[in-house]
């Protein structure tokens, strides 16, 4: 008995029943994803197909996996398909923007009892830190319901329930060859996986605007970002709701302290969790390096008491500076440090503001209320110069964040070394994974 698949796998069969499971990648190596054009980054799906008798069988042809079942056990490997018919495995490029020709019902070949298949899977990138492909985003539960949801949408991400929902085209799973749609979803034991993705993807296009995530999405993903980092916790304990309450949750924690002390300490412990970790902030956004920058420039009376705001090291070259606050400014020069390119810069210049969801800023007074800020209790001698260390940061950052590489300080040298576009952006990966979401038990 042999089926085909133009994917690389494995499959196991109980041959007395005719009953299987093959665990297959989709397309052999991943393949490039773009959309409208932009290059953002290596992708493919794993997923577990459960299949039963000729059903299963005229399945697995269909999708091209090439498998082998004897009375020793099963044997898979990747067959030329039409997934392949594009290049060689990680030299395909994918827009997810283009439409399919043709939107039918073709998807519920590869889905659902009615067939006889039961499916299981996620979706998965090569992050540039590992070279290695991870999941980011499970196939729904509910995904026959779906796929009628965004019809008009090749690919979009919105925030509901709790989750990260993205619909998409079937060959985002499935290969270039497939019709119709599907639904993702990203749960709480997946947010931190996915926020390393919108990251990246945000990079790859030098921080422009994501038009497949919309913005009550992205405004969300921001809003848990700076909630976790404030409360020093992990992401997946921020989880609402709505992208309104996250929002919400942010400004009521700081409305809702208790007077102006409480405020003042709220703030030191955002210092202190910055300047002793600054690696925490590798993978906020914009818009939420944007928000944390408001809360480290609003000052009462009893900020310059709190001891975390002011180095007492006198190893510290801070300690014998004149200047105000230093610790709170090298914080502020700590957020800017993970910028990666001027248009970074410029983009968080704009969302120095008290809600993510607001409208934005100019850079211009963003810039000057920073600088402002930066410049209270300088003197012309013996300075911590903040000023002058955030304009020069400015100066030596890359007009244009390069692609398909890590996520560094911009005072490194592994940032002045990166190139402009990885060599190994779309050098193709075969490491396994576990799969997240089994296909559910089949009754036959």
């Amino acid at each position: 008995m042999r089926w085909g698949y133009g994917s690389s796998g494995h499959a196991e069969l109980m041959l007395a029943q005719a009953k299987g499971t093959i665990d297959c990648y989709e397309p052999p190596g991943g393949y490039m994803m773009a959309f409208a054009g932009a290059n953002l980054g290596m992708l493919r799906s794993h997923t577990l197909l459960s299949v039963a008798g000729s059903l299963g069988a005229s399945v697995a042809i269909e999708l091209n996996l090439e498998a082998e079942f004897t009375g020793q056990g099963a044997r898979a490997k990747g067959i030329p398909g039409s997934s392949r018919e594009a290049g060689v495995p990680g030299q395909q490029i994918v827009d997810m923007a283009d439409p399919d020709p043709v939107q039918g019902t073709e998807l519920k070949a590869f889905i659902g009892g009615e067939l006889g298949v039961a499916l299981g899977g996620q979706v998965e990138w090569k992050s540039p830190e590992t070279d290695e492909f991870a999941p980011f985003a499970k196939i729904a539960p509910a995904l026959m319901g779906q796929v009628g949801v965004g019809a008009e949408s090749t690919f979009k991400i919105n925030y509901a329930a709790g989750k990260f929902r993205i619909v998409a085209k079937a060959g985002f799973c499935f290969g270039v060859g497939a019709k119709g749609k599907l639904t993702l979803e990203v749960d709480a034991d997946l947010i931190w996986e996915f926020a390393q993705w919108v990251a990246y993807q945000l990079k790859n296009i030098n921080y422009e605007r994501l038009e497949f995530i919309d913005d009550e999405a992205f405004e969300a993903l921001s809003n848990i970002l700076v909630i976790a980092l404030q409360n020093g916790r992990e992401l997946k304990d921020y989880i609402y709701d709505t992208a309104q309450q996250a929002q919400d949750a942010l400004v009521d924690f700081w409305d809702g302290l208790r007077d102006e002390m409480a405020a003042a300490e709220a703030r030191s412990l955002l210092v202190e969790r910055i300047n002793i970790n600054p690696d925490v902030l590798r993978y906020t956004t914009p818009d939420a390096k944007g928000a944390l920058l408001y809360r480290l420039m609003q000052v009462n009376a009893f900020d310059a008491l709190e001891p975390e705001n002011r180095t007492w090291d006198w190893e510290d070259i801070n300690f014998w500076r004149f200047g105000f606050m230093t610790e709170r400014k090298r914080a502020i020069i700590n957020i800017f440090a993970w910028a990666q390119s001027q248009a970074e810069y410029c983009n968080i210049m704009q969302r120095i503001k008290p809600k993510i969801s607001d409208g934005n800023i100019t850079v211009d007074e963003g810039e000057a209320a920073l600088l402002e800020f930066l410049g209270r209790g300088e003197k012309s001698w013996l300075s911590s110069d903040y000023p002058g260390n955030l304009q020069r940061f400015y100066q030596q950052l890359k007009p244009a964040a390069s692609k398909g590489t890590p996520i560094v300080r911009n005072d490194m040298e592994d940032y002045l070394t990166q190139y402009d576009v990885e060599p190994k952006f779309h050098r193709a990966c075969f490491n396994h994974t576990e799969c997240l979401v089994p296909p559910p038990t089949e009754k036959v």
